[in-house]
């Protein structure tokens, strides 16, 4: 026994060598063959269900051309490194579709034939010091192509989604149409002499990357068109009974709905709150009263809704604190038994609304909660949230009775909210185009031919740009950042609802922010050796220039005109300028390769370091046991 562990002993140092070359094979090997696994807690990194039926679904070569500028020295690391994520995912996409989609990766420098056939394929050219970066992709499936200009970092939850969405948006012979009808402009303008252009609310803009969007008249559509599939009624204010009709009849004739009321709309860009002036001018609340009271829905009007144990933290002048009437949605408020609310995490409901089926309900109507709330409910008169101070209104709650629905569909067979169709009434009965256009309404339906089902929510805040997005700059473009998942649960309900099945299971990754404090130390260490000399650098640069600038003569003025010795002196400072300039960006150079080879070092240490630990730890383990035995 004692000449086994002998060997053992001695044998340590051939085991340590052993493991190192199964660990250097092992990732060679799954690096040839693009082998992965992940390990993450919540499968970041493995692909949905749906993404994997969408791949299925293709039946014809899809061709990928991926532009990115790897060569280029001057990208920083976090941009560099989403390239790299980006590659990764798209050849998961070609290594999960049998041979089906074709990825072809370039690297487009400058002057190259690669960069001509990006620039050529509709790809960004992003400025990035003296050269252009791109990163980007042109997919193509037989006569179709759609291209992406620019993979956008702040999108690198949804970067499955985005991928899956080009690729269905190809697969799709038509793209399906939604009408929206709102009470307030979702859309945005163009621009005029007296006021500049405004953009698309964040969620119409998106809606547009995946269906046909259409705009209706708000005051006057008598009827729905049949190309809408889908209509989406945004904060119905003071809806004409005409208008009702239109959307009563379009859903019995099978068209899908989606109905976003609020009692209380913080961000309607077209109220105002002067104080002095009369509440009623200025609180924006919507209420589908007339079809919620023909559905059997229970819901209070007049009141905004409140949930302690949901409450979201806010800031105000005297520190943060939780506020009952903006609603924190996490996966305890989500209902797990259906697909759409799968990997949703984080909502905000801002002094949303609430609604219940009722429980001496006559129809037959059925309704699957999304978002619940808790026990520890309460209501709060609209009035008195729009002149009391936030931190004083969790006080002003009055006690409610059970939970609440904030987002759900209601499904069955729907009857019609009217016996028949409403008269023209006002200035529409002189209306001559509107009368001839109500004389040609279909016939009356009382009833709907199928089960149809409607999506309810109950806060238009929750899709407003200021409570789901950051707005900030990427290269020379605009881009929104995800700030929750709303906009991520609402388009894959819209998607559930339109049967899209694969869309719909395509929920955002978590990404989220790790902080590694060793290594943020020891770049700010490695910043250290090279701050101070850049500092100086960049004074006696600026000295340069202004000295430059108070030699040079006046516009116009000829070089013979210019003393010889301020000639001398101008080519002198130009010539420093140059030398200066070649100083600091080798430092910069320097910097990135320190921090690069930083990262690298610590990346070995935990992929050989710590499983040369535990490898020791068992071993001596096992020896110590040997022993005993």
């Amino acid at each position: 026994m004692h000449k086994i562990l002998d060997f053992i002993s001695k044998s340590f140092t051939i085991w340590v060598l052993l493991l190192l070359l199964v660990i250097f094979a092992s990732n060679y090997i799954f690096d040839i063959f693009n082998i992965r696994f992940d390990a993450t807690f919540d499968r970041s990194y493995s692909f949905s269900e749906g993404t994997k039926k969408l791949i299925k679904t293709i039946e014809n070569p899809l061709e990928i051309r991926f532009y990115h500028s790897t060569s280029s020295k001057s990208i920083p690391l976090p941009i560099k490194n989403f390239g790299k994520r980006v590659e990764d995912v798209l050849v998961e996409f070609a290594n999960r579709s049998d041979g089906k989609i074709k990825l072809l990766s370039y690297d487009p420098a400058p002057d190259s034939d690669e960069e001509l056939s990006a620039v050529q394929s509709g790809v960004a050219a992003n400025p990035l010091g003296s050269e252009n970066y791109f990163l980007g992709a042109l997919f193509s499936y037989g006569e179709k192509e759609v291209t992406v200009e620019v993979f956008d970092p702040a999108r690198e939850r949804f970067l499955e989604y985005d991928i899956s969405r080009t690729i269905y948006d190809l697969l799709v012979d038509k793209k399906a149409t939604i009408g929206v009808l709102s009470s307030i402009n979702v859309f945005g303008q163009d621009a005029n002499p007296f006021q500049a252009a405004t953009p698309d609310k964040f969620f119409i803009s998106e809606l547009k990357k995946t269906y046909q969007v259409k705009s209706l008249d708000y005051g006057s559509t008598l009827s729905i068109p049949d190309d809408i599939e889908t209509l989406l009624v945004f904060h119905p204010q003071a809806m004409k009974d005409n208008v009702k009709y239109a959307v009563d009849q379009f859903m019995l004739r099978g068209g899908k709905l989606v109905m976003v009321f609020d009692p209380y709309m913080r961000h309607d860009p077209q109220a105002s709150s002067p104080r002095g002036q009369s509440q009623e001018h200025y609180i924006s609340r919507s209420m589908p009263k007339k079809f919620f009271d023909s559905w059997g829905v229970e819901y209070k009007d007049e009141v905004v809704f409140g949930d302690r144990e949901f409450a979201a933290i806010v800031q105000t002048p005297d520190g943060q604190f939780p506020y009952a009437l903006w609603f924190n949605g996490n996966e305890k408020s989500l209902n797990h038994d259906v697909a759409v609310t799968a990997g949703i995490k984080d909502l905000l409901f801002v002094e949303p609304g609430s609604f219940r089926l009722k429980s001496d309900a006559t129809s037959d109507l059925e309704l699957t909660s999304l978002v619940q709330s808790s026990q520890d409910t309460g209501f709060v008169n609209i009035f008195v949230v729009s002149y009391i101070e936030i931190d004083k209104l969790n006080s002003s709650m009055e006690k409610g009775d059970g939970e609440w629905d904030l987002m759900g569909i209601l499904s069955g067979k729907f009857h019609s909210i009217f016996t028949k169709a409403p008269p023209l009434s006002g200035t529409d009965a002189t209306n001559d185009t509107l009368i001839k256009e109500h004389k040609k309404l279909s016939k009356h339906l009382a009833v709907g031919k199928d089960d149809n089902r409607v999506l309810i929510v109950a806060d238009a805040d929750f899709l407003d740009d200021a409570v789901t997005v950051n707005r900030m700059r990427f290269f020379n473009q605009v881009i929104n950042q995800p700030k929750n998942d709303n906009i991520g649960l609402f388009f894959s309900a819209i998607s559930d609802l339109q049967g899209s099945e694969a869309l719909s299971l395509i929920k955002p990754k978590s990404v989220n922010a790790r902080p590694f404090q060793l290594f943020i130390d020891m770049q700010r260490k490695a910043q250290g050796k090279y701050i101070e000399n850049e500092k100086k650098l960049e004074a006696r640069l600026e000295g340069l220039k202004s000295s430059l600038a108070e030699l040079k003569p006046a516009q116009g003025t000829s070089r013979i005109d210019i003393p010889p010795q301020t000639l001398a002196k101008i080519e002198e400072y130009q010539t420093l300028e140059l030398g200066i300039k070649k100083q600091l960006r080798e430092i910069r150079k320097l910097l990135r390769e320190d921090i690069e080879l930083l990262k690298n070092i610590l990346i070995l240490l935990n992929l050989f370091f710590v499983p040369i630990i535990i490898t020791f730890i068992g071993v001596r383990t096992y020896m110590k046991r040997m022993q005993r035995t």
